[in-house]
């Protein structure tokens, strides 16, 4: 493969210990929630990291495996290697990444304290007996547990050798039972294994020690440790895990990965809220950790946080880290290492960040991505008979069908009734800017997979007579929700959706900017620039100064919308206030969505006023009127009132087609409003269809 030069360190060989890697690029651990078949069976594993392998990661890191089954879990679907009989499948799937070239390393587990008695049917242990909020209460481990639990370690590792794995790696980091040893706040042992630095560290260098013992010096070992444990007092410091790094590294460690997690549980509940130190996950946050134990260390170290290839290439450059973790970017696209290698960074898939693939508890998808996990059944195969189809709307569920059907053989036309591609990608991109990466990516493949884009044009019966098609798939969008209460159509209301002054690219000129000047300078700009990728970034940027919102924003609506819009506006210092009829502002979304919940606690101790089960009454120039949950009249004085309503069901073209076309289809929003990843999975799932 011919190497990116741009990319020069991040393809450059590596190694840690006696294993070679191709590159520094490393797929870290990530559970998926996978359920194996018949307890050791690992197919749909095997599928989901062998194309993870094959796109070209330089080491692959399997999720948390269970060492002691019992009491090693917090769910009954992850992977195990606590005995003999779970040799085979784990076989099978080292096998299944190493046949693409990268290296297979399983990470060795314990969730101690972090385990639930409703799922292991036990009470769950730790060093020592500390209730941690959110968990159940633990009981402290006696020193003869200990020794098993060590035992335990080195045999699975052990079984990983015999499996074929090229090594392993013991998770030290995040809330887990080593990292609760390391940490003087859950650590509260007289014995050997407690007290000082040192003895919290026994369990670790012992468990290292126990390893050496069974797979010998020249297997590869390596280690995930915290940079810092936050949420909790007397946490562990990064001056601390430099320190556990160094004796690491003297028993025998070959590499350390390094990370950071809260020390609690996130508040996923409106109603039990705790205050969070949380870890910062911006763009390498985690880069200064790596650097601080590069200045004590000679063995590779790992670092991970939301690291894109080309921080990753300067990280390296700067010789703060040896190996790069990209988890979500190559959940969302697992060909991201040969895309960047052969210089086609404009097809690769951009992750959102949304962490629907690493934390939500219902369903582990990739927003982006609808073939996580099904990578066999999703293949992209050749139309049996390649038809003529016809793509109503542009969001992500429309440009997502005609990507897949194009890819497919299919003559596919897309049409938008507006004057740019991406549908509510558009508004998603203002808040957040990878919305606007995936937007542009889309759009980016109608032009090179051959889909012919009409924008401007409203596809009525009519025109499908004209077209002629062979199939028509309907991503029309749902109906937006405008409340009927007076003042709602006034010059104060803005939507995210459709109604009053909605916020459009190619309308930015106008509705956006107020200052005549401003609108003179846009309007010279030309509007056929504005709706463009680049057009929309210029107004993104331009916004942080001149914006069509006031000091004081009400916010009318609920769920994830809503949530990162308010999340938005705190960061431009504005005084928000979020109103909801209904009883939580996570309503309609799943009772325990990852990046909701983060957002309202962070929303919450921040000072944003969130009042629910309110009822409008009317919009006034200087706020709106509403009654509360108790029954009180109030006006809440706002310089801009944002409808963020959500949308229904919007089948009527559909309707009408199916009288003309005996193949219609309808996706996304437009058969049941929900979310980004539930369009593009709809879009994607329907043109592996026709």
């Amino acid at each position: 493969m011919k190497k990116n030069t741009r990319f020069k360190r991040l393809f450059e060989p590596g190694r840690i210990g006696t294993m070679g890697i191709r590159n520094r690029i490393v797929m870290p651990a990530m559970g998926t929630r996978f359920v194996p078949e018949g307890v050791y069976g690992l197919d749909r594993h095997k599928e989901y990291y062998g194309a993870r392998a094959k796109g070209g990661a330089g080491l692959v890191i399997t999720e948390i495996t269970t060492v002691e089954y019992t009491r090693g879990r917090t769910r009954d679907d992850q992977l195990r290697l606590d005995n003999d009989q779970s040799i085979q499948g784990m076989s099978e799937l080292a096998e299944a990444i190493k046949k693409h070239g990268a290296r297979a390393v399983v990470q060795l587990w314990h969730p101690g304290s972090v385990a639930r008695s409703n799922i292991i049917g036990v009470q769950p242990v730790a060093p020592s007996a500390i209730l941690r909020p959110g968990y159940d209460q633990p009981q402290e481990l006696t020193v003869a547990e200990i020794a098993y639990l060590i035992n335990s370690f080195a045999r699975a590792a052990e079984r990983a050798k015999k499996a074929g794995f090229d090594g392993i790696e013991i998770h030290g980091g995040h809330r887990y039972l080593i990292a609760q040893f390391l940490s003087f706040a859950w650590n509260k042992r007289e014995d050997d294994y407690g007290g000082n630095l040192r003895n919290r560290a026994r369990f670790l260098l012992e468990i290292i020690k126990a390893v050496r013992e069974l797979v010998g010096r020249d297997y590869p070992v390596s280690c995930r440790l915290n940079g810092k444990e936050y949420g909790v007092e007397n946490g562990t410091t990064i001056e601390e895990t430099q320190k556990v790094a160094v004796w690491l590294e003297e028993a025998g460690i070959d590499a350390i990965s390094i990370s950071a997690n809260p020390a609690i549980a996130a508040p996923y509940q409106e109603n039990d809220l705790i205050s969070l130190n949380l870890p910062p996950y911006g763009p390498g946050s985690f880069a200064t950790f790596a650097e601080a134990l590069k200045e004590v260390l000679a063995v590779p170290v790992i670092v991970a946080s939301k690291i894109s290839p080309r921080l990753g290439e300067r990280i390296l450059r700067q010789r703060k880290a040896d190996f790069i973790a990209m988890g979500r970017p190559l959940v969302a696209d697992p060909e991201l290492p040969n895309k960047l290698a052969s210089g086609k960074l404009d097809e690769i898939a951009p992750c959102l960040y949304c962490n629907c693939c690493a934390v939500d508890p219902f369903s582990r998808d990739c927003t982006v991505n609808a073939a996580m996990g099904r990578e066999q059944e999703y293949a992209i195969k050749p139309a049996e008979q390649v038809k003529k189809i016809l793509v109503v709307g542009g969001g992500p569920a429309g440009m997502e069908a005609a990507r897949v059907a194009a890819m497919r053989g299919h003559q596919v036309v897309l049409c938008e009734k507006q004057r740019r591609l991406g549908g509510q990608l558009i508004i998603a991109g203002i808040v957040k800017d990878e919305y606007e990466s995936l937007n542009r990516y889309l759009s980016t493949q109608m032009k090179k997979l051959g889909v012919e884009v009409i924008t401007g044009k409203e596809v009525t019966p009519a025109v499908i007579d004209h077209l002629r098609q062979d199939a028509v798939i309907v991503a029309t969008g749902g109906i937006p929700v405008v409340p009927d209460i007076p003042g709602i159509h006034g010059d104060n209301v803005l939507s995210t959706e459709g109604s009053s002054r909605r916020i459009k690219p190619h309308t930015l000129s106008r509705t956006w900017v107020k200052p005549s000047h401003w609108r003179k300078v846009l309007w010279s700009l030309g509007l056929a620039f504005l709706r463009t990728s680049h057009g929309a970034l210029f107004i993104k940027r331009l916004i942080g100064r001149v914006s069509p919102f006031g000091r004081k924003v009400v916010i009318m609506g609920s769920g994830l919308p809503a949530l990162q819009l308010a999340s938005f506006l705190l960061e431009k210092d504005k005084n928000v206030t979020i109103l909801a009829t209904e009883e939580t502002l996570v309503s309609g979304q799943r009772p325990m969505h990852p990046l909701s919940s983060y957002l309202f606690h962070r929303l919450s101790t921040r000072g944003v006023r969130m009042l629910t089960q309110v009822k409008y009454q009317e919009i006034l120039n200087r706020g709106i009127t509403i009654i509360d949950k108790d029954g009180n009249y109030r006006t809440i004085e706002a310089d801009t009132i944002v409808l963020a309503q959500g949308a229904i069901r919007n089948d009527r073209l559909a309707n009408e087609l199916n009288k003309k076309c005996p193949d219609v289809y309808l996706v996304g929003d437009a058969t049941e409003p929900f979310g980004i990843r539930e369009a593009i999975a709809d879009g994607s799932r329907i043109a592996r269809m026709i």
